[in-house]
């Protein structure tokens, strides 16, 4: 088990739409239940194997905050995680899995991240995955500096 730290009462990263009651933010220790809730509805993982678990728990998923929210502090974090919360409630779970430093054509090195957004059934079809989604590219482009991202 991951050692507990001390996380803030509020996230230091926060994306909020202008247009949609959507917020992108690090998860914190009290979005635990709810973060369980996304990873263990049948609807939310059916097609994520990546976070399709029989084994989530709140305690697992309380250590993992933890994790996720030191890895999102970095200056070059290798993943950022982050909860949506939509209309002040945590609906889902998403933000830049896999970044990655590649080679390019030039022999120089460059960033890369896999992105995507987890919406419990109840939110979606609201244009919120999009506007997560927007967010979440218009972040890793312009504030990690990402060259490109899928």
């Amino acid at each position: 088990m991951s050692k507990p730290i001390s996380i803030p009462a509020s996230s230091p990263i926060s994306l909020r739409s202008s247009t949609l009651p959507l917020e992108l933010r690090l998860p914190l220790p009290e979005d635990a239940p709810a973060i369980l809730s996304v990873f263990t509805d049948p609807a939310n993982v059916e097609h994520d194997p990546n976070a399709k678990s029989p084994s989530w728990t709140l305690e697992k998923v309380a250590a993992r905050i933890n994790t996720w929210f030191t890895d999102g502090l970095k200056e070059n974090p290798d993943r950022v995680t982050l909860v949506a919360v939509i209309d002040g409630r945590v609906e889902g779970v998403g933000g830049i899995g896999h970044i990655a430093k590649t080679l390019r054509e030039d022999g120089g090195e460059t960033r890369v991240g896999d992105a995507g957004i987890m919406l419990n059934v109840g939110v979606r079809r609201r244009g919120l995955a999009s506007e997560a989604m927007r967010l979440t590219f218009e972040y890793g482009f312009d504030v990690l500096h990402l060259e490109a991202m899928t």
